[in-house]
């Protein structure tokens, strides 16, 4: 009995050092992962063309200007149809792409725009970049659609459809995919202050 019990704590023993060189070997492919993930967004977009498109976003300017190659505007339609390196500068966000419609209201102010090819969009800190987006000017959301990336600081997400709000920090990833580099931030802490387990849970039935 008492050999049985020295050969099953040693195969328990050798069990658990087995499960932690996995664990290990996870940890260190999942930070590779990672890595990898931030080569790939670094490729799309390097140091010095996130530099020119922060600097272009303007929250203080009063008007909104469009320019582009081609230009089609409809004064009963009150729609605006651009084609090739199309730029779209207001207070609220710097777009560009290949191809922009842009619908708007009587007062001129902006209905909603339709892009396609090659869409950046600044927002703040943000950088989104996907193949297509739609912009809905009432609601301040834009919805990116296609290999979507949405770049803020040292972190990014990834998906197939990322909507993000431009008058608040919510943003909604389909699937969702968040690489982030810990300690790279200096922004605000999270809000959850909360120590109670059970009161991290409280609000997740309103969901």
């Amino acid at each position: 009995m008492k050999k049985y019990v020295i050969k099953l704590v040693f195969a328990s023993f050798i069990l658990c050092i087995s499960c932690g060189v996995g664990v290990c070997e996870t940890i260190t492919n999942a930070v590779v992962v990672a890595e990898d993930e931030f080569d790939v967004v670094e490729q799309m977009i390097n140091a010095d063309e996130k530099k020119r498109l922060l600097n272009q976003y303007d929250g203080s300017i009063t008007n909104t200007v469009v320019t582009a190659d081609y230009m089609e505007y409809d004064y009963e339609k009150m729609t605006a149809e651009l084609k090739n390196n199309v730029k779209i500068k207001d207070s609220r966000i710097y777009m560009e792409s290949d191809l922009i419609r842009i619908f708007f209201y009587k007062d001129n102010s902006i209905k909603s725009i339709s892009a396609i090819g090659n869409v950046k969009v600044v927002q703040n800190n943000k950088i989104a970049l996907s193949d297509k987006a739609l912009y809905f000017g009432n609601e301040g959301k834009i919805l990116m659609l296609g290999d979507a990336f949405l770049i803020r600081d040292y972190e990014f997400m990834k998906g197939i459809r990322i909507t993000f709000f431009i008058d608040n920090q919510r943003v909604i990833c389909e699937p969702g995919m968040l690489v982030f580099r810990p300690g790279k931030y200096t922004g605000e802490n999270s809000s959850m202050i909360s120590t109670n387990e059970a009161a991290l849970f409280d609000d997740f039935g309103d969901k």
